[in-house]
């Protein structure tokens, strides 16, 4: 999904502790996923989801214009 995209549904999908395996991110690709990392920054998966959805909020937010 992109900026601009007219669905309405998103998932985001949070990492276990030990990362997901080799299989599980091949299934998430196979579904539709896009894969993105935060580099070096590890988080706790309670911190990782209001994050993750915070800035979902934001890209994905009404525009006002005018």
């Amino acid at each position: 999904m992109k900026k601009g995209d007219s669905k309405t549904d998103l998932v985001l999908a949070i990492g276990p502790e030990g990362d997901f395996t080799r299989s599980e991110y091949q299934s998430a690709k196979a579904a539709g996923f896009l894969a993105l990392a935060l580099g070096d920054h590890i988080l706790r998966a309670e911190t990782a989801s209001i994050a993750g959805m915070t800035l979902l909020a934001y890209e994905f937010r009404p525009r006002q214009f005018g």
